[in-house]
């Protein structure tokens, strides 16, 4: 069973119902340490996958969280500081995933590591200066907003209205925005494009 920690909810939410429609096990999400502790007394798990702003943020969340479970910790790594992540794996991470890599590696590498493997994407031993993100294609403006009306509930023909475009053409903009992400749904690009930065997640009080 995996818990996804992250503080911003949208992509929090965003990566989970991607996790779950590729089958893996999601105990629950959590926003904090704290909330990710009182998930595990309650119901447990053995992976703990950890995003965060930095990746010295992200290795202090999975100390804190190795020091108090027994869980697997996976860092979801932004790759801004590929020393921090060295230092993660040798206080005991498990894994680190860059948060370029293509949905599909995500979950071959969670299911990996939860056999008892550890994993490290090789883009994160490069040196920062050759760390591009895996040189993928960025999105137009109008898949990012055609996917930041989906980020929001919106349906097709909805897109097609906030944009002030045909059905087909905000179905066309999803398509490609999908394709350039290595998204096969929605869903899976939308989490994808959180995770790339290239929607901005809404800050909630």
């Amino acid at each position: 069973m995996l818990v996804l920690i992250d503080d911003q909810a949208g992509p929090r939410e965003a990566l989970a119902h991607a996790l779950r429609a590729a089958h893996l096990q999601i105990a629950g999400t959590a926003r904090s340490v704290e909330t990710a502790m009182d998930l595990h007394r309650h119901v447990g798990f053995d992976l703990a996958l950890v995003c965060a702003r930095t990746d010295a943020t992200a290795r202090r969340i999975g100390r804190e969280l190795s020091t108090a479970t027994n869980a697997s910790i996976v860092l979801y790594a932004q790759g801004d500081d590929l020393r921090e992540i060295a230092a993660a794996f040798d206080e005991g991470v498990r894994g680190a995933i860059a948060r370029a890599a293509p949905l599909d590696e995500l979950v071959r590498a969670l299911h990996h590591i939860s056999s008892g493997a550890t994993y490290r994407d090789p883009r994160l031993t490069e040196p920062r200066r050759r760390f591009d993100g895996g040189g993928h294609r960025p999105l137009s403006p109008r898949e990012r907003e055609a996917l930041s009306c989906v980020a929001d509930g919106a349906t097709t023909s909805e897109v097609g209205e906030r944009l002030g475009v045909s059905e087909e053409t905000a179905r066309t903009l999803l398509r490609r925005g999908a394709a350039k992400l290595g998204a096969r749904t929605r869903a899976q690009a939308v989490a994808v494009a959180y995770a790339r930065g290239e929607l901005a997640p809404v800050e909630v009080d």
